[in-house]
């Protein structure tokens, strides 16, 4: 179970001494979610709900404007960026002041992405700018320049700094410039378009729309299946390579952790040093003016709640189940709750099928002590009670819960519940000290959490602590590879957390059991498979070539002998052509090692997929350089995802 902050357990203890007898026990005697928020809701007015906070500050966001001018004069714009950003996500939007001061902040900073030549990110900020409608008219026509020679900068647009050049010799009239001045600069302005229209510039041809991405693209390879001990779970129907992409989800939902919540976009989670911020909050950034747009159908009900809601201390998954709600409205919800149980899609919309997903997801009801369930509700109380501080519920009453309150907090219930056993984290490749298989004079990175996303079709997967696939995240959405061949039929496992490589079997299975009620009995738990440390180099085991067999003999023992017979099946397995093919990674590994260091991860993923397919058509894992081989491969596929801005500054956007 996830860690519950001290806010809900005083709380909690403070419900449970108010509860009489009577009340305690039917709490504990119930089964419905309905009834556990109906029965403890009343006891629960000693909750202490910070009011609505919005953060927005017109001082400081001016101070941060005179700082970052200061340090624009200075020429170190970096930290000037910082602080017109910092301006910007604190700035108002009440007053004509508030307006003007907000729309020259975003102005400046372009005019830092500009000097940096980030002219694509100058851009935005410049249609940031006039979104506002807020720009100073003596000033449009640094405005409308700075966006021509951006577009002149940026190949592909090219054709579009025409019109802007146009605009701004218009807009020059209305500056406070001297007259001389302003013919100077129309007459450098017209230089400019006499040679832009001489080269014809013409718009580049449109591409094919891409295939819509807000549903799972699931494989072919894989079905999903159900057995009484093992829930559902994923099953390959054909042989799969290593590397092959099985899922590509978007998030049903996800939320930015509370410390990224001003470096990351609230809708895609992206990471963004030039944020676009909340008109009315400064608890989320958005990383365009797209994603602003698309998170209102949230936003709008959670504006003004982020600070209770971190000051609470409450957990990511709280977030999530309070965004699952928020997605939509609660007449919707109301709308389709007679129906969800009969787990019949035929009769509901797209958006109702892919909430019925969620809403069947395992609760593991039947295994979890009493005890929790006063938590949980607590938890969904509190994201209700914070709920009818926004405009969710129209009209509300703070005493009591109307029916839809009490229907939304049951639901928000059973989120809380799905979420401890199928939330994921959402990552990004941060900075980080070498490792020990990495270059030491070699900047490093590592997958770092921001926040959690809810993926209906992963959660469906099992846990091994020897996984098939390797995830990461490209936005908020989450891209499954296999990291090993899979055979037809076999099940396809992802990875809770424990790898049998760096954490002990008992270790591994008081951690599963706590958090996910379940004991594993994964291959390598099973046969309790040694940790990296204590794996031997020379116990490399060659397969029987009795493909039913199991039986192995170890490879140093036997090279004296070039045939051997399996002591299982008595059949003879051949030593040489295993030999041959081992021999091939003399030439493969010591290439892909190189494109490693150089951070061509591209590149050197062919090569290790190569060996990878060496090693298990020819040995029996684990053995430490299988093991190499294999995370070496995860670190490379893992470098598609998510990027840091101090992994963009140092390596670039590869």
């Amino acid at each position: 179970m996830s860690t519950i902050s001290n806010f809900f357990i005083e709380n909690c203890k403070n419900v449970i001494s108010k509860l009489p007898s009577e009340e305690y026990e039917n709490f504990k005697n119930t089964t419905d979610d309905y009834n556990r928020i109906k029965i403890l809701y009343p006891f629960t007015n000693g909750m202490t709900i910070e009011p609505v906070n919005y953060g927005k500050n017109y001082n400081e966001a001016l101070q941060a404007k005179n700082d970052g001018n200061s340090y624009f004069a200075k020429r170190e714009v970096y930290k000037a960026l910082d602080c017109y950003t910092k301006g910007i996500i604190k700035c108002p939007r009440t007053s004509d002041d508030d307006n003007k001061l907000l729309a020259v902040l975003i102005a400046n900073r372009s005019a830092c992405l500009y000097d940096m030549q980030d002219y694509r990110k100058a851009l935005n900020d410049v249609i940031y700018t006039e979104s506002t409608g807020n720009y100073p008219l003596e000033l449009q026509h640094k405005l409308s320049l700075r966006k021509a020679k951006c577009y002149n900068n940026i190949p592909a647009e090219k054709h579009l700094a025409v019109e802007a050049y146009e605009r701004t010799i218009s807009y020059l009239d209305q500056s406070k410039l001297e007259q001389s001045a302003i013919q100077t600069k129309k007459k450098e302005i017209n230089a400019t378009l006499n040679k832009l229209k001489l080269d014809n510039i013409q718009p580049p041809t449109k591409s094919k729309q891409t295939e819509s991405s807000t549903k799972a693209k699931i494989s072919e390879a894989i079905m999903f299946d159900e057995q009484e001990n093992l829930g559902r779970f994923a099953r390959s129907t054909r042989f799969i390579e290593c590397g092959t992409t099985i899922i590509d989800e978007p998030a049903h939902c996800a939320v930015v952790a509370e410390t990224f919540a001003l470096t990351n976009c609230q809708y895609c989670l992206l990471a963004t040093n030039t944020p676009v911020a909340c008109k009315s909050c400064a608890y989320v950034v958005y990383c365009s003016l797209e994603c602003l747009r698309a998170a209102s159908k949230f936003h709008r009900f959670e504006c003004g709640l982020h600070s209770a809601l971190f000051s609470s201390g409450a957990s990511i998954n709280c977030y999530m189940a309070m965004r699952i709600v928020t997605q939509h409205t609660a007449q919707f919800f109301e709308n389709i709750f007679n129906q969800l149980a009969d787990s019949d899609p035929s009769f509901i919309d797209d958006a109702s099928k892919e909430y019925l997903k969620v809403y069947k997801l395992c609760r593991n009801e039947e295994l979890r002590k009493k005890e929790e369930y006063f938590h949980y509700t607590l938890m969904a109380i509190f994201l209700v009670r914070l709920l009818k501080n926004s405009s969710y519920f129209n009209p509300t009453s703070e005493d009591t819960l109307s029916h839809r309150e009490t229907l939304m907090g049951s639901l928000i219930l059973r989120h809380l519940q799905a979420l401890q056993f199928n939330a994921h984290e959402v990552s990004e490749l941060q900075e980080a000290p070498p490792g020990p298989l990495d270059p030491q004079d070699v900047p490093n990175f590592k997958a770092v959490y921001i926040g959690g996303g809810l993926y209906p079709t992963l959660a469906l997967f099992n846990h091994s602590c020897d996984p098939s696939i390797v995830r990461y995240n490209i936005g908020s959405r989450i891209i499954v590879k296999t990291i090993k061949p899979i055979k037809q039929g076999e099940i396809v496992y992802e990875n809770y957390g424990p790898i049998y490589t760096n954490i002990v079997r008992e270790e591994r299975e008081t951690f599963l059991w706590q958090r996910y009620l379940f004991k594993c009995n994964c291959q390598a738990c099973v046969e309790n498979w040694p940790l990296f440390k204590d794996m031997v180099d020379t116990e490399v085991k060659i397969p029987c070539n009795n493909k039913k067999c199991n039986g192995y003999f170890y490879l140093q023992d036997s090279l004296a002998e070039p045939i051997i017979n399996c002591k299982l099946c008595k059949t003879n397995t051949s030593l040489f052509p295993h030999l041959k093919a081992l021999t091939e990674l003399e030439n493969i590994l010591p290439i892909a090692e190189e494109l490693y260091k150089e951070k061509k991860h591209s590149e050197a993923t062919k090569l290790y997929l190569k060996a990878l397919k060496i090693y298990f058509n020819n040995t029996i894992p684990p053995f430490p350089d299988w093991v190499k081989v294999q995370q070496r491969l995860r670190t490379c596929i893992v470098s598609n995802g998510n990027k840091s801005i101090e992994y963009i500054k140092i390596r670039g956007n590869q």
